[in-house]
């Protein structure tokens, strides 16, 4: 493999975690998508799913009580999400933090 393609080359790990991202907006949140939509109520039920699945602490550092998987694994899931519900990903990608403000204080705060 040469250097560019490891540069690109997205790990295992990641790609393991996207497919269990993929699993639960398939199983778990496309089914509702049409109701979800409908209501125009944000599922608080899903969101304590993605917040027990460690979804919601994509974007923060593992000392904040995150994954420190870092924007591109959360780029993969909220792509996930939104293949199951437009809705649900909107509410999981809020949870980036703006990196010039995201103080120790306020990703104690996140849920």
């Amino acid at each position: 493999m040469s250097a560019l393609a490891e540069i690109y080359t997205i790990p295992q790990e990641q790609l393991d975690f996207r497919d269990t991202i993929r699993q639960i907006a398939q199983e778990r949140v496309a089914p509702r998508a049409a109701e979800i939509d409908e209501k125009a109520e944000y599922p608080h039920d899903l969101r304590t799913l993605l917040a027990e699945q460690d979804i919601l602490g994509l974007p923060f550092e593992l000392e904040h009580g995150g994954t420190g998987t870092g924007t591109l694994m959360l780029n993969m899931a909220v792509e996930e999400m939104a293949s199951a519900s437009s809705s649900t990903s909107s509410g999981s990608g809020a949870h980036r933090p703006d990196s010039r403000s995201s103080t120790e204080s306020a990703c104690r705060t996140r849920t």
